[in-house]
């Protein structure tokens, strides 16, 4: 199932590459497929490997050959780490505040993927990313006292030293007076590890440097000078961004989102084993 390496970006593969990674498996022969009944419904089912896979996430479709039913799905492969899949909002299409939202996959579980890609509304350029959630024991050079997990976000269309907010799954951002602004937190922040800027008029940087939030009230703020970049008030940022959270609010997080994982199932493990030895 060759010529599908080339649509990773990064970590992600836009969506167009994944409508035709799905599209495919229905002309090649030599698409491997695992055929089982369901032991819960009895339906016969047949699993099949578009021949995508990133950051240990296999992008698996399941067909029902009783209903001709199709779910696409993301199968994480590891058994220590769950997966982030992250798209951007894509409010500059629908002209409403659309989210940009992040779902966790926990190990040797999956989700359906279906609703999260599938839709008029998303160009097909649009990247969805896979990543490994980090585990993290220190954070700018200091130990925690529990565990903590890193958290992405994606951000578009965000107005440079406006009013207007970009929402995601856990806190909707802005930049104004010089500062990144995580306006109605749905957890407690500890800081970004990661970010990466684009601004509209080709502008682009990323910072590595772990940096601590500082809390506004309810909100949480970090000062970052963008104008040094050439980033000025009136300018449009995309922003993709890591941030730092305890692992028991990625749970938290993990129970409210809007598609649930499920556990591997003893047939998608016996398929995940026959991908690996092929």
């Amino acid at each position: 199932m060759g010529g599908f390496l080339d649509v990773i970006v990064g970590a992600g593969a836009t969506i167009g590459k994944i409508f035709s990674a799905v599209s495919s498996i229905v002309s090649q022969e030599n698409t491997l497929t695992h055929s089982y009944v369901d032991k819960v419904t009895g339906e016969n089912k047949v699993l099949n490997s578009t021949g995508l896979s990133i950051a240990g996430g296999d992008f698996i479709v399941e067909k029902n050959q009783n209903t001709g039913e199709e779910v696409h799905e993301i199968f994480n492969t590891s058994s220590d780490n769950s997966l982030l899949v992250t798209r951007s909002n894509v409010d500059e299409v629908t002209g409403s505040a659309a989210i940009g939202e992040t779902l966790q996959i926990p190990a040797t579980q999956k989700i359906s993927i279906d609703g999260f890609y599938n839709n008029a509304h998303y160009p097909l350029e649009t990247v969805i990313e896979v990543t490994p959630q980090q585990k993290l024991q220190s954070f700018v050079g200091a130990t925690l006292s529990s565990e903590h997990v890193t958290y992405m976000g994606r951000f578009k269309n965000i107005p440079v030293g406006g009013p207007e907010m970009k929402s995601g799954s856990y806190f909707q951002l802005a930049y104004q007076n010089g500062a990144f602004i995580f306006v109605n937190p749905m957890v407690t922040l500890l800081g970004v590890s990661y970010f990466e800027v684009s601004s509209h008029n080709g502008v682009y940087f990323r910072n590595t440097t772990e940096m601590a939030l500082s809390s506004k009230g309810a909100n949480y703020e970090l000062t970052y000078d963008l104008s040094k970049y050439g980033v000025k008030d009136g300018d449009t940022i995309d922003v993709g961004m890591t941030v730092v959270i305890e692992s028991n609010n990625a749970q938290q997080l993990l129970n409210q989102q809007s598609i649930q994982p499920k556990p591997l199932t003893e047939d998608d493990k016996i398929f995940l084993s026959q991908l690996r030895n092929k």
